[in-house]
């Protein structure tokens, strides 16, 4: 699934291109991650050095581009020292047992080739709550580690962060609109664009609209092969729960937006998820199976600068941290 067409797989450095067009020379598309070179897919959506389920380049870690050895990874530079992050696009990530995080494997993919650390963002002493407020570092952690317990005991982000029930409008607009636009938005029959498209169909049905014909999901083979081999099953719930703490954790979306945009951006993306795994467990699918699958979209989503401007013209509310009296004006 890390293989295929869900995300740019890159960006690659001018080293690794040359690199990489050495060992296939159709390998590399440029321009295609944010301005810089990736990897090349193959007509069914997968990397063009995946073959039968295995990575040609594997075997050498070295010869892995950054992006792929860091994958599932990311590393923050907090105050308290490292946080180490994943993301949820996989099946393997989302579904049956959740076993432990390895520092030690953490630590291998996240190094440069002579074993120094490369963070994947910075943070300061103090955290944004709002435009105008702040509280220092210490202060946030406290919270929000009752935040994250609470929501991976399935509590919504509206409720943890005393958010209004109703999603927030974008502009004003009528919601079911903005549901529309993400339907209407879809260029290709990739994994990105799919995505795209199921948001704007949870959105239209949050709305009570009739959202049409279902968009297709591409990467359904992938969740086949998870599903057969997974013996755990866990409840949709805790799938869900468990992303949407760990969205929080990852602590990026410091680098766009205040906390009061970051919590708007999880709550209608959470809203989403939830809705999309209702109606394909209606459908038939295993519940945990439906929640990740809707994590993958909800988590691709918020990948998209399309999604990040969105966000920028949601109403807001400031958020109320668990167990944290605030007053007035600039937080201590």
């Amino acid at each position: 699934m890390c293989c295929s067409d869900i995300h740019a797989l890159g960006p690659l450095t001018i080293g690794e291109a040359r690199r990489l067009r050495k060992h296939r020379h159709d390998s590399v598309v440029d321009g295609a991650a944010r301005g810089a070179s990736a990897l090349a897919f193959a007509s069914d959506g997968a990397c063009v050095f995946l073959d039968r389920g295995l990575c040609q380049l594997h075997a050498g870690m070295p010869a892995k581009p950054t992006a792929c050895r860091r994958f599932p990874y990311g590393l923050i530079a907090t105050p308290d020292g490292g946080r180490v992050t994943t993301v949820h696009r996989c099946p393997c990530r989302t579904l049956g047992e959740r076993r432990e995080l390895d520092l030690e494997e953490a630590a291998r993919s996240l190094a440069d080739p002579v074993g120094r650390m490369v963070i994947t963002f910075r943070i300061e002493n103090r955290v944004s709550l709002t435009d105008r407020t702040s509280i220092s570092f210490a202060s946030y952690r406290a919270a929000e580690e009752e935040a994250m317990t609470r929501l991976m005991a399935g509590e919504s982000p509206a409720a943890v962060f005393d958010l209004p029930e109703a999603l927030p409008t974008v502009d004003g607009l009528p919601y079911a609109s903005i549901g529309r636009t993400y339907l209407g938005s879809r260029v290709g029959s990739d994994g990105f664009d799919a995505a795209l498209a199921w948001v704007g169909h949870a959105i239209c049905r949050i709305a009570g609209e009739d959202p049409g014909a279902a968009p297709a999901r591409p990467w359904g083979r992938y969740f086949d092969d998870a599903e057969r081999t997974t013996t755990v099953v866990r409840p949709a719930g805790e799938v869900i729960g468990d992303w949407a703490a760990d969205a929080l954790w990852d602590l990026s979306w410091a680098a766009r937006w205040s906390l009061d945009a970051a919590c708007t951006d999880l709550w209608v993306r959470w809203a989403a998820a939830g809705a999309l795994a209702s109606w394909w467990i209606a459908g038939g699918s295993r519940p945990d199976r439906a929640a990740a699958e809707a994590v993958l979209v909800a988590e691709t989503v918020g990948a998209m600068p399309l999604w990040h401007q969105a966000v920028n013209r949601m109403s807001r509310k400031r958020p109320r941290l668990p167990g944290r009296v605030e007053r007035r004006g600039l937080a201590g």
